[in-house]
């Protein structure tokens, strides 16, 4: 896992060639969670949130806008927890 404070990226590694990426972007007050990079068809899920959606129909990421004004402040995306998996087994 990498987490970088004061960076506009979190990259969290959940597996072998597959990566989750955090993102908010200040400029435009949106956070964005990425599960996979594909080809996406986005869906409004409620005003200001969208779903992105694989060609299969499974979610590949989400997209929050007006962040900050739905989470409080940009300190509570200096800290992530990701809670629930352990370390990456090697062999």
């Amino acid at each position: 896992m990498i987490f970088e404070s004061g960076s506009r990226c979190i990259l969290i590694f959940i597996g072998k060639g597959n990566e989750m990426r955090i993102s908010y972007d200040p400029e435009v007050d949106a956070l964005s969670i990425i599960f996979r990079e594909t080809t996406v068809t986005t869906r409004e899920l409620a005003e200001g949130i969208a779903g992105e959606y694989d060609a299969d129909g499974r979610l590949a990421g989400i997209e929050i806008l007006d962040a900050v004004k739905r989470f409080g402040d940009e300190e509570t995306f200096r800290k992530v927890v990701l809670e629930g998996i352990g370390p990456i087994a090697t062999t």
